[in-house]
């Protein structure tokens, strides 16, 4: 695994908390539904990431590349 798929992945766990947070803080029901709509469209987007990486061979998992 590269260092640019687990930037990726970061990346994209760290744009769910945004949109979780923005959407705890909001108080407007129609902007909390479209916050917790991008935290879904950055957490599916990660999943697939993550299982893409799962599914890995252990040879290419743990190659330092």
């Amino acid at each position: 695994m590269n260092n640019r798929e687990v930037f990726n992945c970061l990346m994209l766990a760290k744009n769910v908390v945004h949109f979780v947070e923005k959407a705890y803080a909001e108080k407007n029901i129609d902007l909390f539904r479209q916050n917790i709509k991008e935290a879904l469209f950055y957490l599916r987007h990660l999943e697939e990431k993550l299982e893409k990486i799962m599914n890995m061979p252990e040879e290419e998992l743990f190659r330092n590349t």
